[in-house]
């Protein structure tokens, strides 16, 4: 991936620095030698790149969130292939995802949380309407921009359907933190009220500085997702108001008929419960660092 001149090169984009890396490829930050845009790519290895199926699939990711087309959606620029792999060009957001932010036991203020899991909300609700689950809602695939923009990445694992999803045949793919109780379990159908539980489970570490279930190995998350109920939100932070737990406890309900209908008539019934409480409203989108402590116990 260079040229004669020693510069890091993949077709029309100088490589500047890697950002991540997974199973399929990496990630990297990269500047477009024409316009000097900088950008995020995303690169297949060249052994990945062989393989028809998984060309097949980062091509559909691509298409998906072209498609979206929404400010809290993570813009794709362009699809391409060069040296041997194929790439996608993104934005770039120098400050990272907000799993960069959290710490353990310290959590968000709750008008800052408000004003962040509504712009999540609206991303979800963008996706929802074109029939597109994501599947792995959580604070890394959400990267914070200027202003107090947050946008939603990462549509690797998403489903196309109806609203309510189709039934699966073996666990969904996700992230056992934040998976609903619907993801873990063979043969139930997974749709847009998935990701409201995943939402639910983000807002939860938001305000309190913890997940709902903290357990050591990954099959015992599984278990309690499905059927434990979490500790409320208020055994982290008595200081919260009545009505945000009840908010949040209704988004992680374990029956998708019985959470909110739509991800943003969750932001708005849990904006309306902090309005009510501190009767000053959500503040300007963007968040306070560091954040406060929260209760262990």
């Amino acid at each position: 991936m260079s040229n004669s001149s020693g510069a890091n090169l993949l077709g029309h984009y100088q490589l500047l620095s890697l950002i991540g890396q997974g199973e399929r490829g990496f990630v990297y930050r990269a500047r477009e030698v024409y316009s000097a845009q900088e950008v995020a790519l995303k690169v297949l290895l060249p052994s990945v790149s062989r393989q028809v199926s998984t060309v097949q699939h980062f091509w559909r990711e691509f298409l998906i969130v072209r498609a979206l087309n929404h400010p809290n959606i993570i813009q794709q620029y362009e699809f391409g292939q060069a040296n041997g792999v194929y790439f996608i060009a993104t934005e770039y957001f120098a400050r990272g995802s907000l799993a960069r932010q959290l710490k353990r036991g310290r959590r968000m203020r709750l008008r800052s949380a408000v004003a962040l899991i509504r712009q999540v909300a609206a991303a979800l609700d963008a996706a929802h309407v074109h029939e597109v689950v994501h599947r792995d809602l959580k604070p890394a695939n959400l990267l914070l921009g200027h202003a107090g923009r947050v946008v939603l990445t990462d549509f690797g694992v998403a489903q196309l359907g109806t609203a309510r999803g189709a039934s699966q045949v073996g666990h969904t793919p996700g992230t056992p933190l934040y998976m609903s109780p619907e993801q873990i379990q063979p043969g139930r159908v997974v749709g847009c009220p998935s990701d409201i539980y995943s939402l639910g489970v983000v807002t939860y570490q938001l305000l309190t500085g913890h997940l709902p279930f903290e357990r050591e190995e990954p099959v015992a998350v599984l278990h309690a997702h499905v059927y434990e109920p979490p500790p409320p939100i208020r055994y982290w932070c008595p200081d919260l108001p009545l009505e945000v737990e009840r908010t949040v406890s209704w988004a992680l309900a374990k029956d998708p008929d019985e959470r909110p209908p739509t991800a943003g008539y969750f932001a708005r019934y849990l904006e309306s419960a902090s309005v009510e409480a501190g009767g000053r409203g959500v503040a300007r989108p963007w968040f306070r660092w560091p954040l406060r402590e929260g209760r262990s116990r």
